[in-house]
């Protein structure tokens, strides 16, 4: 294009395509995905009641997920189990249920083991959560409260969330590129 001093009108029409790519990719994204990464990016706590007693489930730490993780592998029978297969399983196996909820709800490595190391074993404040539940608590009580916890540890909104991630990456790392290109 002579008589414009070699400028390309490229850089607008990529500005304009990325703000319609990431307009659309935000509206794909659910409302329930939105507020769980806004939940899990301020560590907002989601308060369960169970017996009586009001606990705060915040965010699984990474040592928490892994804890349940396994004990996902432990109960799922199935080779190449799906969630549904792993919630099949549970059903039938309430100590593993309890194991998981106990887990959730303590998230810390201080409070799940004795001194914090897990070579020592559970702590007492873990056996005696995992008490209460199991005698104390009606199964109806924590059932909710046992999924949203499996779903916290979901791979699809992980998976989602580096999407999102990587989408802002695009159109941060285009609008430097064209602020370079201007310079």
């Amino acid at each position: 294009m002579k008589g414009d001093g070699g400028r390309c009108y490229l850089p607008l029409f990529f500005k304009l395509y990325m703000a319609k790519k990431v307009k659309e990719s935000i509206k794909e994204v659910s409302i329930e995905a939105q507020e769980r990464l806004v939940e899990i990016m301020n560590d907002s706590p989601r308060l369960v009641n169970l017996n009586g007693t009001e606990w705060e489930i915040r965010a699984l730490r990474m040592g928490t997920q892994w804890l349940i993780a396994k004990k996902c592998i432990e109960v799922a029978k199935v080779e190449n189990a799906n969630f549904g297969d792993i919630v099949k399983q549970f059903a039938i196996n309430i100590p593993a249920v309890l194991e998981v909820l106990t887990l959730a709800l303590l998230n810390d490595r201080h409070k799940i083991f004795k001194d914090g190391n897990e070579r020592n074993g559970y702590s007492d404040l873990y056996q005696a959560t995992f008490d209460t539940l199991k005698w104390e608590c009606n199964v109806e009580t924590f059932g909710t409260i046992f999924l949203e916890v499996l779903q916290m540890i979901d791979v699809s909104f992980f998976m989602e969330s580096c999407r999102i991630l990587e989408i802002f990456r695009e159109s941060t790392m285009a609008r430097k590129n064209q602020n370079l290109e201007q310079k």
